[in-house]
């Protein structure tokens, strides 16, 4: 096990984040030095190991830097392009758009039962519809016990389903909104049946390859090839101001709803394809991406695969955030601004909230004029 103390982990951190700071401020303007400004002050107040940092705006990505470490072991320093880190959650957002190509080619229905994409899926009290279950509606329960740090390895996606498919619905569907990524993994048998072919498959095929995403890949314990060997992140939490490298897990469990590793940039890419291309269509985007409501008519302010919430100044903004072991991750979208910004960390009680709604309020913000000077 890795210890590092909080005392000596500090100066190691600066004095590579000096480094990147003198740089990458003179690319940009005033929103790019504010942002540099206000990402050191968090990091340097929560001692974060490593953290990824992707911001695209209009199409073009405005900040995209890496801070701290990979590993602490060997003082490897992120990096934005290379550096893979747990996506946690983000991996349903990346799922929808496996679902939106399905539903695109007239190959699932979003209304249609659970049994119609799934027949061999068991019986139960009450029926719900593939919207329902992405929505976190259909009372599929969530992690018990020890299941978040499960280590079993699970060859495919369908066999990872025995985990929970002979549980009872935890309520009515449509009744209550209850987060779980279990229904994911049902999603993911619903997108294998749809589209005839495991789940890592046809995401390769459907969403990594036409989203042009290099570095993302199902987080494996044994990587794949020697670009995950070489640059896979190291998995650390702050516990009584000192670095703990977290345990050993595999996430084969829970592939589409929690178990893909990411760059920042491929994140941020895809963010912004899924939003601001013609790769789905906006009536497609909007049934991935607005509110979904109870049998009572509340809003749930999640979609499938994607939050639909206001900030704090009354900014529309929709994405995912994403908490495992050894990860914290945020990806936001900002459609009016076309603004994307993704925040990946090695530390599982990272606190990232400060940190990108403090980049949103910074990159909403119009440049100052400067024709009078």
């Amino acid at each position: 096990m890795t210890l590092l103390n909080k005392t000596l982990l500090c100066p190691i951190l600066f004095g590579a984040l000096s480094l990147i700071t003198e740089s990458c401020v003179t690319k940009s303007g005033f929103q790019t030095k504010e942002a540099q400004i206000h990402i050191h002050k968090e990091l340097g107040e929560q001692m974060i190991p490593g953290l990824a940092v992707t911001i695209i705006k209009e199409g073009k990505v405005v900040l995209s830097e890496g801070y701290g470490y990979a590993s602490l072991s060997d003082s490897s320093i992120v990096d934005p392009s290379n550096t893979l880190f747990r996506i946690a959650s983000i991996s349903k957002s990346m799922t929808s758009a496996l679902m939106a190509d399905l539903q695109k080619e007239g190959k699932l229905f979003l209304d249609s039962s659970i049994r119609y994409h799934f027949p061999s899926y068991p019986e139960k009290k009450y029926d719900f519809t593939v919207r329902q279950l992405g929505g976190h509606l259909a009372g599929i329960r969530s992690y018990e016990g020890d299941e978040f740090y499960s280590n079993r390895t699970y060859s495919n996606n369908i066999q990872a389903l025995d985990i929970f498919i002979d549980d009872a619905l935890l309520h009515e569907p449509g009744s209550k909104y209850l987060y779980s990524s279990y229904g994911w993994n049902l999603m993911s048998a619903v997108c294998s049946h749809a589209g005839k072919g495991f789940y890592l498959e046809l995401m390769k095929k459907r969403v990594f390859d036409q989203y042009e995403l290099t570095h993302t890949f199902a987080n494996k314990k044994k990587p794949i090839n020697d670009h995950q060997r070489k640059y896979r992140t190291g998995y650390y939490k702050i516990d009584n101001g000192q670095i703990v490298e977290e345990q050993e897990v595999d996430l084969s469990n829970k592939w589409a709803g929690g178990g893909l590793e990411s760059t920042s940039e491929d994140v941020a890419q895809f963010a912004h394809q899924f939003w601001f291309s013609n790769i789905i269509s906006d009536s497609i985007r909007v049934d991935y991406t607005k509110s979904q409501r109870l049998n009572s008519g509340e809003l749930t302010n999640y979609g499938i695969g994607w939050v639909a919430r206001k900030d704090d100044q009354g900014r529309n903004y929709y994405g995912h955030a994403g908490g495992g072991v050894g990860a914290k991750a945020m990806m936001i979208v900002y459609p009016e601004d076309e603004l994307v910004i993704v925040v990946l960390s090695n530390c599982s009680n990272a606190k990232l909230a400060d940190i990108y709604f403090g980049l949103a309020d910074i990159y909403t913000q119009k440049s100052p004029d400067k024709s009078g000077l």
